[in-house]
């Protein structure tokens, strides 16, 4: 079903999960040898953990700001006919 509504951009934003995954617990999971992964990669890649079920809509929540989450679904929602 295709609905058109008129939506715009108002924001950009930027999320990280606060768990930095260290590379010693990559090369454990995937049995790789010690100091592999920052051979591989530059020692300025950090690869964070996104915990299971965490939506894009929640990671815009975080970026942007409950306020501006809560106002930009009400005008979805408003716009849709939904009340």
């Amino acid at each position: 079903m295709f609905v058109n509504l008129p939506l715009k951009i108002i924001g950009l934003g930027r999320y990280l999960p606060s768990r930095i995954v260290p590379s010693s617990e990559l090369e454990g999971i995937y049995a790789l040898p010690t100091g592999w992964v920052e051979r591989r990669n530059a020692t300025v890649w950090q690869p964070h953990y996104l915990p299971p079920y965490t939506w894009q809509s929640c990671m815009a929540l975080f970026s942007v700001g409950k306020k501006h989450c809560l106002s930009a679904l009400e005008q979805v929602c408003r716009l849709a006919g939904w009340s």
